[in-house]
């Protein structure tokens, strides 16, 4: 956090930040209130936090009471330098981490944060980001737009990302327009389906740890009139899966299922070469 502010606190050449003695609840809050008090520039200090599960246990146990006592000194109009605490806010994401966080009347955070989900582009707003490729004719940023969206179902991340290879694609804009879908399939097969997009990854390893997840997610890839599942919440939470307007289930983006057609042969190829070699044994 100290060094995500660096550029904005302010203090005597002699000072350094009450940094090594955040070891409790209370040295921490302390710490939170140095920091209001040394960035008087900033009207608002917004610390975010991704991937929130990445939080060690015996962390957690103290940070998130922390934030709460914090929180609630900002609300107490008899509090003592009320407004210091009013001025810092975290946002924390993380998806399936942040519902268990949240869930149970014996969470830390529960009373004192506001629950909110990302939505997936539409189509129109994919388009509007499309707009600011440049040096594209507008036809081919229409056709690109098109051609992300096919892929993606407008996941943010992946929209963003494949829309940033388009831009850096010379062959893109030298295309045919009939030749543009092929070549936004190459730029996502190459470097995000195969690529070893940190996304996907984080997909396949949470298939890969858990079987049930596995299991489930491989049966609506199969079946696509399945409207549940084994831990269905959670593979909803992850964002392998989504749900259509009829509610039957689906896996979340073309990109996604490519990736998973894939990874499922892996397995059975896999699984048969152990037969195989169980028989010969």
């Amino acid at each position: 956090i100290w060094q995500g502010l660096d550029n904005i606190i302010e203090y005597d050449s002699t000072e350094t930040p009450p940094l090594q003695l955040s070891v409790n609840q209370n040295s921490f809050a302390q710490y939170l209130k140095w920091l209001s008090a040394h960035s008087p520039q900033a009207r608002k200090l917004i610390i975010i936090l991704d991937q929130i599960g990445g939080v060690p246990e015996t962390t957690a146990t103290t940070f998130f009471p922390a934030l709460r006592k914090f929180h609630g000194t900002g609300r107490n109009e008899q509090a003592k330098d009320r407004e210091l605490h009013q001025r810092i806010m975290f946002i924390f994401a993380g998806s399936l981490d942040m519902g268990r966080l949240m869930q149970g009347n014996n969470s830390p955070i529960r009373s004192v944060c506001r629950e909110f989900d990302l939505d997936d582009f539409t189509l129109g707003e994919v388009q509007l980001l499309a707009a600011n490729l440049e040096f594209f004719p507008a036809a081919h940023i229409a056709a690109i737009a098109d051609a992300v969206y096919s892929w993606t179902a407008g996941h943010p991340y992946l929209t963003q990302r494949l829309l940033e290879l388009a831009d850096t694609c010379g062959s893109c804009r030298n295309a045919a327009l009939t030749e543009v879908a092929d070549r936004i399939k190459q730029l996502t097969e190459q470097y995000i389906v195969f690529g070893g997009d940190v996304n996907v990854a984080h997909i396949l390893k949470q298939l890969r740890d858990k079987r049930e997840y596995s299991d489930s997610v491989y049966k609506v890839l199969e079946d696509a009139k399945r409207k549940t599942v084994m831990c269905v919440d959670d593979l909803l939470s992850i964002g392998v899966l989504k749900k259509e307007p009829d509610l039957s289930l689906a896996v979340r983006n073309e990109i996604y299922a490519e990736r998973l057609r894939f990874f499922f042969r892996e397995k059975e190829d896999g699984s048969a070469s152990r037969k195989e070699e169980d028989a010969k044994r």
